[in-house]
């Protein structure tokens, strides 16, 4: 028996959340209402501070500080790399070369030695080697070129052939005269390593074997010079994502707070759903209607006959939610006409009541008036036997009393969503209080 009640009042909610559903418009309506309120009222109270000169706080928790701390930083570290790369692409002049015209300004200086089987030409020529690669001063040239000493270095390229002791280097540039220039500048600043070196060891014959300028294709640089202009979008993407995503936690111009406004529209919404759903319970529990057939059979113990559907009254917007809503736990499932439903009802009614009996019916229950006596009509033309009587207001008509009475047994008519389960209860006790036998119910969906 307990089990039959845990049952029934699962059964008893589960029908009350689908009928609940079907109200998803009102429920969705108050969700958005209660959001805009909630964000509005945010928005006005941060405008308030802004007015009244108090700072407006963002009230954030630890976990959300550290996260908002770690974007900034990395959006300052982001800024201030992508501000050294715009730097160097706007004055480097290597970046600018055009690979299908690029001037090549070219010389080679052989270091010899008769001494020590070369091995003093070696040590030579790996000092002015590495003197040409990362010892060149060059303030002077840059002072004078109106540039940094760092754009002249990239354009030159130092190299050595250990086999023939040669040194060569390559200037790369724009202008002829400008290339020249610097070819010249560095070999001016290689003879005075060498005369350095003649002090210091001595012993050796430095010697310039060709220069050369001419303009040619060279797309060495090409691949590089495309990486670094690459660079400048990745650093502009990353910057632009770690802002958005510090500027979620912190005021707005307008001394806002978005996330925190978001926050408060969230919470408005879900109140809202939530005072809905209970303002809908509320109203359910309060009217007390008949919400599922299955109902009148749990509630009174008595056989369903039969239930007739009828098609819910949809608007036009989004039925296709509602046609859904409908399948959930849908009931009946058969197709049958009212006709065949009504040949149902009365082949049930003869096999629960046994031959010879059933001649005189009452058909009960808080439904209109003319529905009920429709339904004993529809009901008595296939039951020709038996006499069909119609007995609404049981609680307060005496005909209808009367007509229960004299009967034999009663059905009882229920309708969903009309009928209400405290009246029908008082139907039910008036029907068992005058001894006559309840044979099924018949509800109208």
């Amino acid at each position: 028996m307990k089990n039959d009640s845990g049952r029934i009042g699962w059964n008893r909610l589960a029908v009350f959340i689908k009928e609940t559903l079907f109200y998803w418009r009102f429920i969705l309506l108050v969700c958005v209402c209660c959001a805009l309120l909630a964000g509005g009222l945010q928005t006005a109270r941060f405008l308030l501070d802004r007015k009244s000169g108090e700072p407006s706080e963002v009230q954030l928790s630890d976990e959300e500080e550290l996260e908002r701390r770690v974007y900034e930083i990395g959006a300052e570290a982001v800024r201030l790399k992508l501000a050294s790369r715009q730097e160097y692409l706007t004055n480097s002049i290597l970046v600018h070369l055009d690979p299908c015209h690029t001037v090549l300004a070219n010389a080679s200086i052989m270091i010899s030695s008769g001494q020590d089987g070369g091995e003093l030409a070696d040590a030579v020529m790996n000092s002015i080697l590495f003197y040409g690669i990362r010892q060149i001063d060059w303030t002077e040239l840059a002072e004078e070129e109106e540039t940094e000493a760092c754009y002249l270095d990239e354009l030159v390229s130092v190299s050595g052939n250990s086999e023939d002791n040669i040194v060569n280097i390559t200037v790369r540039h724009f202008d002829e005269e400008k290339a020249e220039k610097i070819l010249d500048y560095i070999l001016q600043k290689m003879e005075i390593r060498d005369k350095e070196l003649q002090e210091e060891i001595g012993g050796h014959d430095y010697r310039l074997l060709n220069k050369h300028i001419g303009i040619y294709i060279d797309t060495s640089y090409e691949d590089w010079t495309e990486n670094r202009v690459n660079t400048i979008y990745t650093l502009q993407s990353a910057l632009s994502n770690f802002s958005e995503k510090a500027n979620k936690y912190s005021p707005d111009a307008s001394g806002v707070s978005k996330k925190s406004i978001l926050k408060m529209a969230l919470y408005g919404a879900v109140g809202g759903g939530l005072a809905a759903l209970v303002i809908l319970f509320l109203m359910l529990l309060e009217k007390n209607l008949l919400l599922s057939p299955d109902e009148l059979k749990d509630s009174y113990g008595i056989p369903l006959l039969a239930v007739f559907p009828q098609r819910r009254k949809r608007h036009k917007t989004f039925v296709f939610i509602d046609r859904m809503i409908e399948k959930i736990g849908c009931y009946p499932t058969e197709k049958l006409t009212d006709g065949e439903r009504y040949l149902l009802i009365a082949e049930k009614i003869r096999q629960l009541t046994g031959p010879g009996a059933g001649k005189r019916l009452a058909l009960a229950g808080d439904v209109p008036e003319e529905l009920l006596k429709k339904t004993a009509e529809s009901l008595a033309l296939e039951m020709k036997d038996a006499e069909i009587i119609p007995a609404a207001n049981l609680t307060t008509d005496p005909a209808a009393v009367r007509a229960v009475g004299t009967s034999e047994a009663v059905i009882l008519l229920a309708g969903r969503e009309k009928t209400r389960m405290s009246e029908m209860d008082r139907t039910v006790c008036a029907v068992r209080e005058l001894d006559r036998k309840i044979l099924g119910g018949i509800v109208v969906c």
